[in-house]
């Protein structure tokens, strides 16, 4: 069931509103691997990192580098950190190292959130 939730979710989603859901799942693919080298799991971690990668590279190769400016400028190279970094992380089996990472993405999920906020609110 959340499953066929979250695609009605993405399917009805403005564009805004997907660069969050892909906040929110990098986010937790990242807790998940997490978890796995706390439990020694590594196949599973392996392939959560790798897919809190496809979502960090999605984010960088859908920027419009005309249209974002500095900004988007300043995004891509974020993003190539967060991926670099997520690697590193993940060879070294160092959990506590991927909280770093979760609060960056937290912290840009909010920035997002605040950013589609005005675009709700009914005009006066």
């Amino acid at each position: 069931m959340l499953k066929v939730y979250r695609n009605v979710q993405i399917e009805t989603a403005d564009r805004l509103q997907i660069v969050i859901l892909l906040y929110e799942g990098a986010i937790e693919f990242i807790k998940k691997a997490q978890d796995c080298i706390k439990n020694k799991d590594i196949p599973a971690k392996n392939l959560y990192v790798s897919k809190a990668q496809d979502i960090i590279l999605t984010l960088n190769d859908t920027l419009n580098m005309k249209a974002g400016g500095e900004i988007a400028q300043n995004l891509r190279r974020l993003y190539l950190f967060m991926n670099r970094y997520l690697l590193e992380c993940s060879f070294q089996n160092n959990e506590k190292k991927l909280e770093r990472l979760i609060k960056m993405l937290k912290r840009l999920k909010e920035a997002w959130v605040a950013i589609r906020k005005p675009k709700l609110s009914p005009s006066a």
